[in-house]
């Protein structure tokens, strides 16, 4: 978007990813990408040990977080 010229929309992306971002880590590495993708369906919420699944609380803010960027996408 940079590159095309298009700093507002660049920056737009770049605030609605941050915050997904910053969910990612919040419960170590690889617990919150884990979660974002099985929420995503891209694979099971399920781990093996020494891993720990994400919490609910987790998986409740990637939802609501996935929620504000649908909508943001389709207006």
């Amino acid at each position: 978007l940079m590159d095309a010229g298009n700093a507002h929309a660049a920056e737009a992306l770049d605030q609605e990813l941050k915050r997904l971002n910053e969910l990612l880590f919040v419960e170590g590495n690889p617990t919150g990408i884990k979660a974002l993708l099985s929420l995503l369906n891209l694979c099971s919420k399920s781990v093996r040990l020494p891993l720990v699944a994400g919490s609910s609380d987790l998986f409740d803010q990637f939802g609501e977080q996935l929620k504000l960027s649908v909508m943001t996408a389709n207006s």
